[in-house]
């Protein structure tokens, strides 16, 4: 009676990792046929190591590297402190404090309001293609801005 317990308990191990690992099949964390080309957090869970990327309609999933996590604002991994999803927050990014220049010592310098600072990634958030365009518009995602600036 033994040894037949000892195999259904393998079996029962190895069909639940058959389970487990076809749960998470990449093609069933999203669906990428309708979306651009590009990466996107893990929809599972925002606050992941994993993260996944969309190529011509496939799905690959990707794994930040050593204790990084998926940061969709600057598209790359971060340490989870600076990771917004993560309940972080960017690292603060100090003004750029310039010297108005006199152009003439006759007329005075009135000083322009400075715009709060604002850190645009240097990677795309997503490129979007207009129907009925050939002009392909990459987007980028900005902090500090008001929504509505450019």
């Amino acid at each position: 009676m033994r040894p037949l317990t000892g195999l259904l308990l393998v079996v029962s191990v190895v069909m639940a990792q058959s389970h487990f690992h076809r749960r998470r099949n990449t093609d069933e964390i999203l669906d990428c046929s309708r979306l651009v080309d590009g990466n996107y957090p893990n929809p599972s869970e925002r606050c992941s190591h994993v993260f996944v990327t969309c190529d011509n309609g496939q799905v690959l999933t990707r794994n930040c590297p050593g204790t990084t996590f998926y940061d969709e604002l600057i598209d790359d991994c971060a340490e989870k402190e600076f990771v917004r999803a993560c309940g972080g927050q960017l690292p603060r990014v100090e003004e750029n404090k310039q010297t108005p220049v006199q152009e003439a010592a006759h007329r005075p310098v009135q000083e322009a309001p400075q715009p709060p600072p604002a850190v645009v990634t240097d990677r795309p958030l997503r490129k979007e293609i207009v129907e009925g365009s050939t002009v392909e518009h990459i987007l980028f995602n900005c902090a500090g801005l008001r929504p509505g600036t450019v």
